[in-house]
């Protein structure tokens, strides 16, 4: 996440491309937001995002209940790592 996408849009490509990291890293986004946004910057990303709103409860309730805890956001990470690794297994 960014503090602001409008902000960071206004930033220069290669500011942008520094944040994002390199062709072999994996690029997360954790957003309490939607994802949208994120696909037109990151499209490969990894997206671990909140998709409704309207939620009342204390933050780190609200959070935990929609996926962006430590330990989502490990799995996620897990599970896409070793999606990749099949997919490079599969094209050798």
């Amino acid at each position: 996440s960014v503090p602001s996408l409008d902000r960071f849009l206004q930033q220069d490509q290669a500011y942008q491309e520094k944040l994002k990291g390199g062709p072999s890293t994996h690029t997360l986004v954790v957003e309490a937001g939607l994802a949208s946004p994120w696909y037109e910057i990151a499209p490969d990303a990894i997206m671990v995002t909140v998709e409704d709103y309207g939620c009342s409860a204390p933050g780190p309730v609200i959070m935990a209940e929609r996926g962006i805890s430590i330990q989502h956001i490990l799995k996620t990470l897990d599970q896409h790592i070793h999606k990749k690794e099949a997919l490079n297994e599969n094209s050798n």
